[in-house]
């Protein structure tokens, strides 16, 4: 039920919220009843339910890896051929 970063995190930080909600379970449990009991429960089960949303901003971000053409500037050759005809002729290709 914790999730974690998948680089980094804070996993000794949601460890000690985990220990600290379910001493307050315990703690809450031990000789109260009824109102108090149950709002003791639902707190720590909210608590562990919003757990995940915890430290959001720990993730590392990888970038992707670079595909296709890289930037500059290409000389291309087109030939057009027609029955024993061929014309060739060059282009320009600009890639930013």
């Amino acid at each position: 039920f914790l999730s974690s970063p998948p680089r980094g995190g804070n996993k000794p930080a949601k460890l000690m919220i985990v220990l600290g909600l379910l001493t307050t379970l315990v703690l809450a449990l031990r000789g109260t009843k009824g109102r108090t009991r149950n709002l003791a429960i639902v707190s720590v089960v909210g608590g562990i339910m919003l757990l995940p949303g915890c430290g959001g901003g720990a993730w590392t971000s990888i970038p992707p890896p670079v595909t296709g053409t890289p930037a500059g500037t290409y000389a291309v050759t087109v030939t057009a051929t027609s029955g024993n005809r061929s014309i060739p002729t060059t282009l320009t290709l600009k890639v930013n």
